[in-house]
Parts: C-alpha cells; structure tokens; sequence
C-alpha cells in the first residue's frame, strides 16, 4: 500500500509540476517582489511601474484607457494614479476635447527614471532566463505571447 500511496504522490507532483498556471503565478510572484525591491528607491512598486511604463509609450492617455489596457478596474487604476501624482511622477489635466476627461501625462521626475526601470526589467529577464540560448528565448516568449493572448480571448468571450 505504501509503494501505491508513494506512486500517486508521485502523479500528484507531476500534475502540479506541469500545471502552466501554478508556474506562471510563481514567476509573477517573485516577477513583482524582485521589481518592488528594486523601485523601493523611486517610491513606486511593480503596480505603478506598469502606468509609468505604459505612459511612456503612450502619454496623454485618460484613466479609463490605462485600466483597460492594463487590464485592472476603476480603483486600481485610481489608486496607482493617485500615487504617481503625488509622487510627481504623473501629471492629470482636463482634455480640450472634453472637459469632463482627465489626461495623464508623464513627468519630467517620471523621465529621469525611465531608463532605471528598464534596466531592472532587463535585469530580471536575464535572470529568467538564464542557461537559455537565443532560440528558447525566442520560443518562450513566442508562447507567453500565445498564453496571454489565449487568456485575453477566453476572458473576452
């Protein structure tokens, strides 16, 4: 009976081993305690990181398009917005278009800093990927891009 139970341990740790979910939470898990440890010394956490770095790419956005491109809700977005702004990182001001929308615009504070937090990213994507050669790099973001997509559509349905 024992050698049966230590089998079915065994199935167990497989399934769990394999499971893309459970790896893909873990990498996130210590994706975000390595990037807050690193942005500790700019007053900003792996949450706000992602407006700043999606606001470098597009600036003059409203709050609603950040949470919709960053896929959290309403008061998350408030939450990391509010905070870049009283860091000073971000700036809000009305849209000529439509007075009742607020536009985020980045800093100068938040562009002193952009090179920073691509440098950490880049830091910890060497560290991920660490002992793969080009080809599996290549691969593994091929497929990431393929999860997330995949996610996107299924939550979209």
């Amino acid at each position: 009976m024992r050698a049966q139970l230590n089998g079915e341990e065994n199935d167990m740790m497989s399934v769990k081993q394999r499971s893309v979910g459970k790896l893909i939470n873990t990498i996130n898990r210590y994706s975000e305690m390595y990037i807050n440890k690193q942005l500790k010394q700019f007053g900003i956490g792996a949450s706000q990181m992602h407006f700043l770095m999606l606001l470098y790419q597009n600036d003059g956005v409203t709050q609603h398009e950040l949470a919709q491109k960053l896929y959290v809700d309403k008061g998350t977005a408030t939450r990391a917005i509010q905070k870049l702004e009283q860091l000073g990182y971000i700036s809000r001001k009305a849209s000529k278009d439509d007075q009742r929308k607020n536009l985020v615009f980045v800093t100068e504070k938040a562009l002193a800093i952009r090179l920073d937090i691509i440098n950490i990213l880049g830091d910890w994507t060497s560290v991920l990927t660490r002992d793969m050669s080009e080809t599996e790099k290549s691969s593994l973001l091929r497929l990431l891009n393929q999860s997330a997509k995949n996610a996107i559509h299924y939550h979209d349905d």
